[in-house]
């Protein structure tokens, strides 16, 4: 089962209300609906004789796929666990980790690569 890093919303994966997550629209192109991933706290960097952390049991993806950066809502930034962000301020979260790509120079346009999916529990694997 692959790993997914949840680095900037750990306890968000612990408490179960993150359902969404926006990578760079290249990453994770080959996830579909019905696979399973395992989310962790950070899939680089370990160190020798170091595990992963797992946050929960594994997640059901739901949806994947690239959008427009302008898509997306407020109530999509509740869904990524940053209740308490704007639209704006979320966005610019996404520019910094790197999770958007721009795409032509006319005007140029922004893309990020949306994923939802549901929690549960190991008996439901």
């Amino acid at each position: 089962m692959r790993h997914m890093s949840f680095t900037r919303t750990p306890q968000q994966m612990r408490d179960g209300t993150k359902t969404v997550t926006r990578r760079h629209p290249d990453a994770w192109a080959t996830l579909k609906p019905g696979d399973s991933v395992q989310p962790v706290l950070r899939t680089q960097g370990l160190k020798k004789g170091e595990r992963h952390e797992f946050l929960c049991p594994p997640i059901e993806i739901l949806f994947n796929w690239v959008e427009p950066v302008e898509a997306i809502t407020i109530e999509e930034v509740a869904s990524e666990g940053f209740p308490d962000l704007t639209v704006h301020e979320f966005c610019a979260l996404l520019r910094a980790s790197g999770a958007i790509a721009v795409v032509g120079h006319s005007p140029p346009r922004e893309f990020t690569r949306r994923i939802e999916f549901r929690h549960t529990t190991k008996e439901q694997l």
